[in-house]
């Protein structure tokens, strides 16, 4: 079973750094939201 993790400030340096950290994991799905993204979707 994959964990799926949010990360919300993606854009952000602790937020880019784990990221890449996460994405090295293959049980881990990695979800990033920035400011940029539009809620309406």
């Amino acid at each position: 079973m994959r964990m799926r993790v949010l990360i919300t400030g993606a854009d952000g340096f602790i937020g880019n750094n784990l990221q890449l950290h996460l994405a090295e994991r293959k049980d881990v799905q990695v979800v990033c939201f920035t400011r940029h993204h539009d809620l309406a979707q």
